[in-house]
Parts: structure tokens; C-alpha cells; sequence
């Protein structure tokens, strides 16, 4: 598996009469985990929405190794199966079928994505017991329905449903939410293993822990005021991070360590 480099350049989104992000830069390369941070209602799920291209832009351009997405039609998009087999996007609320055992979950993403021959049963199988065990979901939770899960595994069947597609990179919307402190690490140790084999992520998270543990680089996304809209404040690492004030802000009153190096 290896991950492309999906690059957005003066993103603008607008929804209604309201400006909701502008002039947004950001970049996820092979190998490397770009978060985003900020206040809540600043934009971050909705840049992440509009580079999975689950939401439309108003402006600036999307592009992946170097090919413009943002001027493709829907027909396009879908006959070449960028959202999922290229773009892997997952929920905050997992959005799986509860009433649905995990490997039907599973099977139900790759059905959705199939295009020409489709596979066989035995193939299909095959693939979604990889994305499991690529997800440190153990075997037996295949055959156990999703509502039986704990939030830790809901994390990793929706995060193993994004896998079975190969996709190229990787969007994750608040992946530790509701999780307790150590099934919030598994999930980040999850996502460091991902990004070692290649691929390419995004994270938007509120957990000032796992931007410690996960971000080669940050973004802090920033309103002025509310009825501003939300833009790039602050471009860099952790130290770059802490050393700004809004950084300092936001890490304000936590108790967490950096690591060496990262302290003003």
C-alpha cells in the first residue's frame, strides 16, 4: 500500500448566505499525519467533508499527485470510485448498520465500490478479514453484530470498512472521541501504523493528546468572531505550536507532555 499526495489550495466553502472556511491550505503526503486543530464550529470537519469530496467548494482547487478532483463531475467521481477506493473517509459517529454483523459491515463497503466482475465470495472474505486484522480487530468480531461493540471497536470496524477499499489516503474525523484514555492510545498507535505503512492522513480532533502522539504537522484553524469564517491561523509542528499564543491557549491548563524539544 502506498499513499498519494492530496494537496488544496485556497479553499473557500459556503453554505447558504454563510462563509463557513477560506483560503485553506493543506497538504497530506505518504507516510506523514497532518492534523487539524481548533475551537469547535471552526471549520475542521468541514475541510476534512470537502477533501473526502462529500461536500462542494466554492473556491480554490483539490488536487491528488498533482490532478485537479475539484473539477470533475459527480458522474466522474463515482465511475472512478475516488470517494472510498481513493479518498477513505471516516465518521465521527462510525456510521455503521448496527443490526449488521461486522463482516457485513465490511462486505456492504466493498459491494458499494465493486465495478465491472464482481468478486467472489471467497475473495470478498478474504479482503475483509485483512482490513480487520490490519485494524487489530480480532477474528472472531466478524461474526459479532456491530451493536455489541464497544466504542473502542466501532472505532476500528469503521476504521477496517475504510481498508478494504485500499484507499490512498486516509480522513478521520475525531477518531479517539468518547473513548477513554487507553483505548484512545490504541486508536492513535492504529493510526501511527497506518501512516508507517505509507499512507496518507488527515486527522480533525479535539484530543490534545493524540495531536502530541500523531502530528507531523499542525494546522490551527481559527473565526476572528462567529460570523467570521474559519481560516489557517497557525502552520507548523509542535513546537511551532506551543509557542504561538494561540497554541499556548489551547494547550492551556492541560497537564500532557511533549516531547523533548517542544516547549518555548
Amino acid at each position: 500500500m502506498s499513499g498519494s499526495r492530496l494537496e488544496a489550495r485556497g479553499l473557500r466553502l459556503v453554505r447558504g448566505e454563510r462563509e463557513l472556511v477560506r483560503d485553506i491550505d493543506v497538504v497530506a503526503e505518504p507516510g506523514r499525519i497532518t492534523v487539524l486543530v481548533g475551537p469547535s464550529g471552526c471549520g475542521k470537519t468541514t475541510i476534512l467533508k470537502a477533501l473526502a469530496l462529500l461536500e462542494p467548494i466554492q473556491g480554490g482547487s483539490i488536487e491528488l499527485d498533482g490532478r485537479a478532483l475539484h473539477t470533475l463531475s459527480e458522474r466522474e467521481v463515482r465511475r472512478e470510485g475516488l470517494r472510498g477506493h481513493v479518498l477513505a473517509y471516516v465518521f465521527q459517529s462510525h456510521a455503521l448498520f448496527d443490526d449488521l454483523l461486522v463482516r457485513d459491515n465490511l462486505l456492504w463497503a466493498l459491494d458499494q465500490r465493486q465495478r465491472g466482475d464482481r468478486l467472489s465470495r471467497g475473495e470478498a472474505a478474504r479482503r475483509a478479514a485483512d482490513a480487520a486484522r490490519r485494524a487489530g480487530l480480532p477474528a472472531e468480531l466478524l461474526a459479532r453484530p456491530v451493536a455489541d461493540l464497544s466504542g473502542g471497536e466501532r472505532k476500528r470496524v469503521a476504521i477496517a470498512r475504510a481498508l478494504i477499499l485500499d484507499p490512498q489516503v486516509m480522513l478521520y474525523d475525531e477518531p479517539t472521541a468518547g473513548l477513554d484514555p487507553p483505548r484512545a492510545r490504541a486508536i492513535d498507535r492504529l493510526l501511527l501504523e497506518l501512516r508507517d505503512q505509507g499512507l496518507s492522513s488527515i486527522v480533525a480532533t479535539h484530543d490534545l493528546e493524540s495531536v502530541v502522539r500523531l502530528a507531523d504537522e499542525v494546522l490551527y484553524v481559527h473565526k476572528a468572531s462567529p460570523s467570521e469564517p474559519g481560516r489557517v491561523a497557525l502552520r507548523g509542528d509542535l513546537c511551532e505550536l506551543r509557542e504561538h499564543p494561540l497554541g499556548r491557549d489551547f494547550f492551556a491548563d492541560s497537564l500532557i507532555r511533549f516531547p523533548p524539544g517542544t516547549h518555548p
